[in-house]
């Protein structure tokens, strides 16, 4: 399977073998630069925010894992922009009457 699906290139960029820096100073603290992808996000408040190539996710207190995470948000907007349309909410808001008053003045 591997010689099958394994991409040398892929795992080149996934890896960042070709950094100059291995790992750089920036503030005060030291940042690793070269395998990103073995790299647990620092946790910040909610923990949205993650590089790319995270092996998992920070959120809620918790790590999940990246493609579970990425699905279930894919599915979180999925039933949001489906609400948004259901309710007609854009026209609703084009037909609303303050949004006419100020295309008046």
């Amino acid at each position: 399977m591997l010689n099958r699906y394994h991409n040398e290139s892929v795992a080149d960029q996934v890896k960042k073998i070709y950094e100059k820096n291995q790992i750089i100073e920036y503030q005060g603290r030291l940042y690793q630069r070269i395998d990103p992808i073995f790299l647990d996000p620092e946790p910040r408040g909610i923990g949205i925010r993650s590089h790319f190539f995270a092996p998992r996710k920070y959120f809620l207190g918790k790590y999940i894992d990246t493609f579970t995470f990425n699905i279930a948000f894919i599915w979180f907007m999925t039933a949001v922009l489906y609400a948004i349309l259901y309710f007609d909410l854009p026209g609703k808001l084009i037909n609303s009457r303050l949004f006419r008053r100020r295309t008046r003045e």
